[in-house]
């Protein structure tokens, strides 16, 4: 599970127009105030959402585990977090292993490890994609991208990420020994036979 922000600014930096047309866009001069989107992600998707007007705090965070994440949670899962200071909450810990869950913790600087970081990029395309400029249409608009990603997007990320079975090596097969080459007509022939080519006639060829 992560956090990431947004806010009523978000527009596609780039757009497409017929060849020798120019593509036109608008953006609002006033962003707003930059909202905080707190979820998870398994590999049926993403899971259960709570949406901030404001930046995560130590409250907010135990708010989301013990009643949005914690309930939906079964034996033997496990939540991974990074190091932000606010995940280092007694409260959410016990509510996950209550569940009979875990609660694992991230290395310092490893978004390689976080599959979710994938997944916000597609969020945040296409929430900039539907530009929302009001607090009800962003909410609609983070809704909606959220259910854009699929089963398949999220177990292919979370496999980049290194989770999952480990991949079994494909047997080799045995070493062929090396076809014996047949004997030589001329066995007593040198192994290299070198010609006596003058030299006017090599600078000829060459030049």
């Amino acid at each position: 599970m992560d956090e990431t922000g947004s806010d009523l600014g978000m527009t596609r930096p780039y757009s497409r127009a017929p060849r020798g047309q120019r593509a036109y866009g608008d953006g609002p001069g006033r962003r707003g105030k930059n909202r905080t989107l707190i979820t998870a992600l398994t590999v049926d998707g993403f899971g259960p959402g709570l949406l901030l007007d404001e930046a995560i705090d130590r409250p907010a965070f135990d708010a989301y585990i013990v009643h949005r994440l914690a309930p939906t949670l079964k034996a033997d899962q496990i939540v991974v977090v990074d190091n932000l200071k606010v995940h280092y909450s007694d409260r959410a810990k016990a509510a996950i292993e209550a569940s009979g869950a875990q609660l694992w913790y991230l290395p310092a600087y490893s978004p390689d490890l976080t599959p979710i970081e994938e997944a916000f990029s597609k969020f945040k395309a296409a929430l900039r994609t539907g530009a929302p400029r009001t607090v009800e249409a962003h909410s609609t608009a983070v809704w909606a991208a959220l259910r854009t990603i699929t089963p398949r997007d999220a177990a292919g990320w979370i496999a980049h990420a290194g989770y999952g079975p480990r991949r079994r090596r494909p047997k080799r097969s045995p070493r062929r020994r090396p076809t014996p080459l047949p004997p030589s007509r001329f066995p007593d022939a040198p192994p290299v036979i070198t010609l006596q080519v003058p030299t006017p006639i090599l600078f000829d060829h060459l030049w």
